[in-house]
C-alpha cells in the first residue's frame, strides 16, 4: 500500500494505521482556520479539533499529553 493511505507517525513518518476509509477533505482555502485542519498535512477530517499519531516505536519513547491549551501560554 502506498503511504499515502496511511496515517502517518508525527514523529518518524513510519505507516501507522490504514486510513483510506476515514473521511478526509482536502482543504483548499488557504485562510482556513487552524484549528479546523490537520496543520502538518492540510486535511479536514469531520469534527476533529487536533490529533496526534505516534507509532508502537515511537510510543515506546514517547508519551501522548492532552493538557488545557490556556496553560500552554
Amino acid at each position: 500500500m502506498a503511504a499515502a493511505d496511511y496515517r502517518l507517525c508525527d514523529v518518524c513518518d513510519a505507516k501507522t494505521f490504514y486510513d483510506t476509509t476515514l473521511g478526509y477533505e482536502f482543504e483548499e482555502d488557504s485562510w482556513a482556520p487552524f484549528d479546523e485542519i490537520d496543520k502538518k498535512r492540510g486535511w479536514k477530517l469531520g469534527n476533529l479539533g487536533d490529533w496526534i499519531c505516534i507509532c508502537k516505536e515511537c510510543s515506546e519513547k514517547y508519551k501522548v499529553v492532552l493538557m488545557d491549551r490556556e496553560e500552554d501560554e
